[in-house]
């Protein structure tokens, strides 16, 4: 990918693909998909992009990704640039790993400051409800020593 060799990653079969929609070969291409999405220029529109999708897709997408980088090292022969892009491909999938778990832990902040707004609001609504209560024995209270 971009530069990278991958080594004991079988390639899509575009055949399979094309004639039958084979989910495992589609699977293999997407893969190869998203590794050049992270490589290339504009990898922090894709990486933004992947951010905004739902939690359980962004971790399948990470998976993919992870897997495909595993399998992937860099071309020798001398040349410094795709040694370069390698450490470039692993920072970035750190970094979108880190921003996964900084935006789970604000979703989990979040959570908990719901919880702490709906545990005020019952409290207040108990103590309203006393407050009611109250006046509610004191006017049966003087009803009754009206009668």
């Amino acid at each position: 990918v971009l530069g990278q060799q991958i080594n004991d990653f079988t390639l899509p079969d575009l055949n399979l693909i094309g004639e039958h929609s084979d989910a495992p070969e589609l699977g293999r291409m997407l893969q190869l998909i998203l590794g050049c999405a992270i490589s290339c220029e504009q990898k922090q529109e894709y990486i933004q992009a992947i951010m905004v999708m739902e939690e359980s897709v962004q971790h399948v997408v990470m998976t993919a990704i992870q897997e495909l980088m595993s399998k992937e090292t860099p071309v020798t022969g001398g040349n410094d640039s795709y040694v370069d892009l390698d450490r470039q491909l692993k920072k970035t999938a750190e970094d979108l790993n880190e921003a996964l778990a900084t935006k789970e832990e604000i979703a989990q902040r979040c959570r908990e400051l719901d919880m702490q707004e709906l545990v005020k609001e019952l409290v207040e609504a108990r103590s309203q409800n006393e407050e009611l209560t109250s006046l509610a024995d004191e006017a049966q209270s003087l009803k009754d020593e009206m009668d």
